[in-house]
């Protein structure tokens, strides 16, 4: 299966994600078998641009691999396994995955990957797949057994919430890397349109959509001036009983699970991936015992009391 970019089709007008599928019908006795290798391939450069001028091109490389792959599976997959890297982590990102035990990795070429048969489920876009071996560095439990995700919304203009004063969060609220929310809208409900999610403290608010996935609009819920509602942009995360929803955003806030994330992302394009509650329950989080939480929670709290701190001193010092 290879993916091809958006760019693909766009000099005849179209802008939609293709996948290029081939095929081989089975012999009458063979039959699949669940740990059956699939090759699969996402080309950033195709030969030509969007506007259909000459470009560099993945697709040569992509089938000298594949023939590799034919050749000798067990040898290729070992040749493309992923190797321990730190070389996409911040400092915070580093201390944060040695306190839960995750070794954060990297593959040489992410662009040529096999997945098992059993595996693949959903839409056949090989980009959807590209991550999966990221999975294996946050195995211990699932994001459905830590938090829920709400599905419940409210429609502020109806009778017994109409004359309700909100407080309001939508995403163009937040910028890039948040470290707490500056601005709050603050509305009655009967000139509020549409329907939204009602938070509460120490919900965790993680934007939805592929660039802001991409820009970790990601914040915890600050104590509130008054009922508090946020738009369906965002996936809101509340915490089971027992679980600190700052060690769980300290892990939500790496790269390594932003990338991982982000790879589940559905959509015809990057610009329209969506990230799905279903989904995002499924992901595997990292195990934490009692010790682990604490000490995640105590240093992204102190870390972005520092941050706070730092702006606040730009802000006297230049603004």
């Amino acid at each position: 299966m290879v993916g091809l970019p958006e760019l693909a089709f766009k000099h005849y007008g179209a802008g939609v994600k293709a996948s290029t599928l081939f095929l081989r019908k089975r012999g009458k006795a063979e039959k699949a078998k669940p740990n059956e290798m699939i090759f699969m391939a996402t080309p950033e450069h195709i030969g030509y641009t969007s506007t259909g001028r000459d470009d560099d091109n993945d697709l040569p490389e992509i089938a000298k691999q594949f023939h590799l792959f034919q050749k000798n599976q067990e040898a290729w997959i070992k040749n493309h396994s992923p190797v321990a890297s730190s070389a996409q982590c911040s400092s915070l990102d580093s201390k944060v995955l040695s306190i839960v035990s995750v070794v954060p990795q990297t593959l040489q070429n992410d662009r040529v990957f096999a997945v098992r048969l059993d595996q693949i489920e959903g839409a056949l876009n090989a980009e959807r797949y590209r991550g999966l071996w990221r999975e294996t560095a946050f195995r211990g439990q699932t994001v459905d057994d830590i938090v829920t995700i709400l599905e419940k919304k409210v429609s502020p203009k109806t009778k017994e919430l109409r004359d309700i004063e909100w407080d309001v969060v939508r995403i163009d609220d937040l910028p890039d890397r948040p470290v707490m929310i500056t601005r709050f809208r603050t509305n009655y409900g009967r000139d509020l349109n549409g329907s939204f999610y009602e938070v509460q403290e120490g919900d965790i608010l993680y934007a939805r959509l592929g660039p802001t996935i991409q820009n970790k609009k990601i914040i915890v819920m600050p104590k509130l001036r008054r009922r508090t509602l946020v738009s369906s942009e965002f996936l809101v995360l509340r915490c089971k009983d027992g679980v600190d929803p700052w060690a769980v955003f300290a892990i939500l806030k790496t790269n390594a699970y932003r990338d991982l994330v982000y790879s589940k992302g559905r959509g015809g394009t990057p610009s329209r991936y969506r990230l799905i509650r279903q989904d995002f329950l499924k992901l595997p989080f990292p195990k934490l015992d009692d010790k682990q939480s604490e000490t995640l929670g105590a240093m992204i709290q102190k870390n972005r009391k520092h941050v706070i701190a730092l702006l606040k001193e730009v802000d006297d010092n230049w603004n």
